[in-house]
């Protein structure tokens, strides 16, 4: 049960910093500091992802 917690929480935690990156490429006058941070998230999110999956 607490893995399936954690696997839904980083889930949506990826899919949120998916959509913000996304928006981010779409305004004229992009950050490029939160472009970064969203993207290291995004990888963080996926490493544990990996770790409770296998």
């Amino acid at each position: 049960m607490n893995d399936t917690i954690r696997i839904v929480l980083f889930t949506l935690v990826g899919i949120s910093a998916v959509f913000s990156v996304i928006k981010e490429f779409q305004k004229p006058e992009k950050k490029k500091f939160w472009i970064t941070f969203e993207t290291l998230i995004l990888i963080g999110v996926a490493w544990m992802l990996i770790g409770l999956l296998m």
